[in-house]
C-alpha cells in the first residue's frame, strides 16, 4: 500500500493518518493470522479478542472471549488472509475481510474447507486494535484471487460528530428492510460485496441486486445491535435471520455494514449471512 508521508513539518495531511491507520489495522489482521498458523487458533483469538467481542456459533450470538476461552488448543489449522479493508475517518474503527480455509488437522494432505470471514475492529483504550465481531460465510468455492484492495477515503473530518448516530443508522437499516419502492442503488455503495454461503463473494451490482430481490421473499431479518463510528461515516449493524427456502426453514445470523461518505446517505457497502 502506497503510505503518504509528511516530512519535517508539523501538520500532516488526513489521507496520510488515514493511510497510516489503515496499514496498522492490515498490520494486525496480518499478525494475527501468522499467530494462528504458527502457534494455535485458541490463543490467537484469545489476544486479539476484548471483552465485548459478539461472535456467531451453533449455540448463538456469543461473547467471543468467554467462547475461546472454554475451548483448548488443539491441531485445527485456520488461515485466512484480508483481501478488503476499511477504516472510518475516527482512524479507530474498520473492517475486513478475505477468505479462508479450515483444516481439521495440520497433517499434509488434509482436506481443506474453505469460506469467508469478516472482522469488525475497533481500537481499546490503549489504541490497540481488537476484534469487536467476527463472523464467517461458509462453505464457498476455493478463492481464485487474494489481491488486496482498499477504497479511496471520505471527506468526512474527526470533528464531525453526532449524538443520534445509532438511532439514525438503524432507521436506515429498518428502511431497507422493508421498503421495496426505493431503487436499490439508494442503499447500495459502489464497492458493495454479499457474502453468501455457496457462492465467491459477489460483487458486480447486477448480480447483488439479484440476490436483495430474491432474498426479500425468502429471508426475515431481525436486528440485535448496532455500532457506529464516532465520526459518522461507518457502521454496521447484525442480527438473526431466518431463509424459508421451497418451504424449507433455514436459520442463522448476518452481518451489514454502512459507509456514509462525505455526510449524504447509508450505504451497503459488505453484508454477509451466516446460516446454522
Amino acid at each position: 500500500m502506497l503510505l503518504w508521508f509528511c516530512i519535517a513539518t508539523i501538520h500532516v495531511p488526513v489521507h496520510a493518518q488515514r493511510s497510516a491507520e489503515l496499514q496498522s489495522l492490515i498490520d494486525t489482521e496480518l499478525a494475527f493470522a501468522q499467530t494462528a498458523k504458527t502457534k494455535n487458533t485458541r490463543d490467537a483469538f484469545l489476544q486479539y479478542l476484548s471483552d465485548e467481542t459478539v461472535m456467531f456459533t451453533d449455540a448463538g450470538i456469543t461473547m467471543g472471549k468467554k467462547t475461546w476461552q472454554s475451548r483448548k488448543p488443539d491441531s485445527t489449522l485456520l488461515i485466512w488472509e484480508p483481501v478488503f479493508a476499511d477504516i472510518s475517518a475516527s482512524g479507530d474503527f474498520g473492517y475486513t475481510t478475505g477468505p479462508s480455509e479450515y483444516y481439521a488437522s495440520r497433517k499434509k494432505g488434509e482436506q481443506g474447507f474453505y469460506g469467508s470471514y469478516i472482522t469488525m475492529w475497533k481500537k481499546d483504550s490503549t489504541s490497540q486494535w481488537k476484534i469487536a465481531l467476527d463472523i464467517g460465510v461458509y462453505p464457498q468455492p476455493k478463492p481464485a484471487s487474494k489481491t488486496l484492495k482498499t477504497p479511496s477515503p471520505s471527506s468526512t473530518t474527526k470533528s464531525k460528530i453526532r449524538k443520534d448516530l445509532k438511532q439514525e443508522v438503524m432507521k436506515h437499516e429498518m428502511l431497507y428492510l422493508k421498503n421495496t419502492k426505493k431503487e436499490l442503488s439508494f442503499f447500495l455503495a459502489d464497492e458493495s460485496r454479499f457474502l453468501r454461503p455457496g457462492r465467491e463473494p459477489i460483487t458486480e451490482r447486477a448480480e447483488i441486486e439479484k440476490i436483495i430481490t430474491r432474498e426479500r421473499g425468502e429471508a426475515h431479518y431481525t436486528p440485535v445491535d448496532v455500532s457506529v463510528s464516532s465520526t459518522g461515516d461507518m457502521a454496521y449493524v447484525y442480527g438473526k435471520i431466518v431463509l424459508v427456502i421451497q418451504d424449507k426453514q433455514k436459520e442463522g445470523f448476518y452481518l451489514r455494514i454502512y459507509r456514509n461518505r462525505d455526510q449524504k446517505d447509508w450505504k451497503i457497502v459488505l453484508d454477509a449471512i451466516h446460516q446454522r
